[in-house]
């Protein structure tokens, strides 16, 4: 098991200063692109979105949420330049507690390579997680490509279930 982990607020945190610029934000149908365990719960309607994050005015990653709607109404009012992890914790009382995670290399798409000043098939990194709440229910799905050069992944294991820090 590892420590979930949001880039956004560690690097707000930090003094980082972070760019989040939102894409696109809207309504859909939950749809095969969903991992199962979302779209089950969604009974029809999840909000999806796309942000692109900068560091010093350089693209960082891409990354696309997707959130089960009728689970947080209002949802895409907020202010989607903040970490999802913050707004989820302050206006909806809920925290993530786990996640399933899974990494992967690939080439990178045309409109991602527009947004990431890129050639189109550079090599990017993707990472997709399901995140989970206390009580294991999921809470939303999210995909993130990034630069290739520009990531950085650090994972905590604990034992047992027991955090040591």
């Amino acid at each position: 098991m590892f420590v979930l982990y949001s880039y956004s607020a560690d690097a707000q945190h930090k003094g980082t200063y972070l760019e989040i610029e939102a894409i696109e934000a809207h309504e859909i149908e939950a749809d095969a692109k969903l991992p199962e365990q979302v779209a089950m719960q969604s009974s029809a309607s999840i909000y999806e979105y796309t942000r692109l994050s900068r560091s010093q005015g350089h693209a960082i990653f891409i990354e696309a949420q997707y959130l089960i709607a009728r689970r947080f109404p209002g949802f895409l009012d907020h202010d989607l330049h903040q970490s999802t992890t913050r707004i989820l914790e302050s206006h909806y009382c809920t925290s993530a507690k786990t996640g399933d995670i899974v990494n992967r290399m690939r080439g990178v798409h045309a409109d991602e390579a527009r947004l990431l000043s890129l050639a189109i098939n550079h090599a990017g990194i993707e990472l997709e997680q399901l995140i989970r709440d206390h009580a294991g229910t999921p809470l939303c799905f999210g995909r993130r490509l990034w630069r290739r050069e520009l990531d950085e992944f650090t994972a905590r294991a604990i034992a047992n279930g027991e955090d040591p820090a």
